[in-house]
């Protein structure tokens, strides 16, 4: 349809606008129709908010445009075809469970173009918001998608890479030599839209020094492998949070030994006992520092434990069930079995995880910020089930499964400043929770009997949560490994 021409270049103009106009109600109107949904009941369910450590035996969590609007007694509540109801009967509602590091096969393993396959299969084991320890352009535009609700993927905090010493070929991320090469790179990636810092290996005391100034001034958080050369002290007091618990052992031994890593490869050399330096003391003031200077840690004990503890042979990873999502020639890649080749004493190992356990039980005695983070896809435990390795090791170490669900709930919550939100099942915050089949306040365990999941405004039935991760693990099983992958 065009515009007579005898109405003139104003005319004209005038027909173009209304046209305008009309097509941008056209979409209005379906963007409406689109989220003017049903209010969805979880009927009957025992709940665990995660505000407390209890059970709100059977109520209804009415929720409306995403947000829940009402917590009633189940008997309170009359099922109607005005609601899209779910039975929740002999069933437990908890909130959506973060994970705080967890890393994707195509950072630098095969092809960028598998990144949103990969996002999908989180989401279906329950994990519904994730840290992107080392981003890249890409996963700031899913990230704007996610939160459109346009790709089924986790909400994503992405943090920007710093580092002065590659650990791989295709390493995401800024290099930089010195201080105003650091200032640099973290003024660019705050420009750029992340909103956190990691900082890896290769620092000295200058990048260091101007890293934290520099991500101060710009209010973004800071965090990663403490640099080896500088005493952990020095992180702790400038409120760098800490993953894996780098360096923490290590701060412990003292300044007349030789002082050397004694985690993960530091296990290999010499058989000296420097585990006998990590005492009830030098433990509980290495968390009195970091509970001071409101340091929070992501100790991915898991990681830890299946790659450097248990021991397990090359054929024993096959007993996972992500072992067949990916080709041979990427499993390769994931599992560490180089480590195996000369390994340390089993007294040795055993001590490095006892000293690990040790280290996370007073974090948490102290009320330090701890955070579920699996390391996936490190070891073939891949993303989303290695979240539930991840809180089966900390209830190994010694949390009660309440402060473990707290690890993965309103614990990152509140370290990412959104806790009037997410978190908790509470009336007013987004509705953002999984349906559990059994208690995991009884067994954590139970966090993988996953019956159902409501985020981004839509309710997934376990059929189709399954469904969108065996498509999801089809299309991963095809990709290929980058050929400068070393």
């Amino acid at each position: 349809m065009y515009p007579n021409t005898t109405l003139g270049v104003d005319g004209i103009l005038v027909f173009f606008i209304m046209k305008y106009l009309l097509a941008l109600t056209c979409i209005a109107l379906l963007h409406a129709s689109i989220f003017a949904q049903k209010p969805t009941a979880i009927h009957n369910v025992d709940l665990i908010p995660m505000d407390s450590n209890y059970i709100a035996r059977q109520k209804t969590v009415i929720v409306e445009d995403g947000i829940i609007s009402k917590i009633l007694p189940a008997s309170e509540f009359t099922p109607t075809a005005d609601y899209e109801v779910i039975d929740g009967t002999d069933r437990y509602l908890i909130p959506g469970l973060a994970d705080m590091h967890m890393h994707l096969i195509s950072d630098d393993r095969i092809d960028s173009s598998y990144a949103d396959t990969e996002l999908i299969i989180p989401v279906t084991y329950g994990v519904t918001r994730a840290r992107i320890p080392i981003g890249a352009k890409r996963h700031l535009v899913f990230k704007r998608k996610a939160e459109n609700g346009e790709v089924i993927s986790p909400h994503l905090h992405v943090a920007g890479h710093v580092y002065g010493t590659a650990f791989s070929p295709n390493t995401l991320g800024i290099k930089v030599n010195n201080g105003p090469q650091a200032k640099s790179a973290v003024r660019a990636l705050h420009t750029e839209g992340y909103e956190s810092i990691k900082l890896t290996f290769g620092v000295g005391r200058e990048i260091f020094d101007e890293v934290i100034r520099s991500a101060k001034e710009l209010g973004m958080p800071v965090f990663g492998h403490y640099p080896d050369i500088i005493d952990a002290t020095e992180p702790l007091a400038a409120g760098m949070h800490n993953e894996h618990l780098d360096q923490l052992l290590e701060v412990m031994i003292p300044a007349h030994s030789k002082r050397r890593s004694i985690s993960g490869l530091g296990l290999i050399p010499g058989q000296d006992n420097l585990f006998r330096y990590v005492t009830d003391s030098a433990v509980a003031s290495v968390a009195s520092l970091a509970k001071q200077n409101n340091v929070w840690v992501t100790p991915t004990q898991s990681f830890f434990n299946t790659s450097f503890v248990k021991g397990q042979p090359t054929e024993d990873f096959s007993k996972f069930p992500e072992y067949s999502w990916v080709s041979t020639e990427v499993r390769d890649k994931l599992i560490p079995s180089w480590f195996w080749q000369r390994p340390p004493a089993p007294q040795r190992l055993q001590a490095f995880k006892k000293s690990r356990e040790k280290l996370i039980l007073e974090l948490q005695k102290q009320s330090v910020g701890l955070l579920a983070g699996s390391d996936s896809p490190e070891g073939v435990r891949l993303y989303g089930i290695g979240l539930h390795y991840e809180l089966q090791a900390l209830r190994e170490a010694g949390l009660s499964n309440f402060e473990v669900l707290r690890t993965a709930t309103i614990n990152p919550a509140i370290f990412l400043g959104i806790e009037n939100e997410y978190g908790t099942i509470e009336i007013g915050k987004k509705a953002d929770f999984v349906l559990l089949a059994r208690n995991p306040l009884d067994n954590i365990k139970n966090t993988m009997q996953i019956q159902g999941l409501y985020y981004n405004r839509q309710w997934f039935s376990r059929e189709q949560l399954l469904n969108h991760r065996q498509k999801a693990i089809r299309k991963l099983s095809k990709a290929k490994l980058l050929s400068n992958t070393r």
